[in-house]
């Protein structure tokens, strides 16, 4: 039995894509109303940044191990293998 079943995850990797992608929804809105205050302070200019780039992050990531859950197989290779799949087979 693996320590780790990602097709167990497969819901809460979804539901979190979902929250990020509303998310960045919002924030995109937000930053579009305040562009003035964004360009010409660099402390709100870091703090977009780090938001951005975080709920993005947040995004490719669960997109990615969601989409994975349900096609990694004992050994995935070719070209159906997700890089989730590749990466998590035993090197032996």
């Amino acid at each position: 039995m693996a320590p780790y079943q990602p097709e167990l995850w497969h819901d809460f990797f979804l539901a979190t894509a979902g929250a990020a992608a509303a998310l960045a929804g919002l924030l995109f809105v937000a930053l579009s109303l305040h562009t003035r205050y964004i360009a010409t302070n660099t402390v709100y200019r870091d703090m977009a940044r780090g938001s951005v780039i975080g709920l993005f992050m947040a995004l490719v990531l669960s997109l990615l191990v969601a989409s994975s859950c349900s096609s990694c197989g004992a050994r995935s290779t070719g070209s159906q293998a997700s890089p989730w799949c590749v990466l998590r087979q035993p090197m032996y």
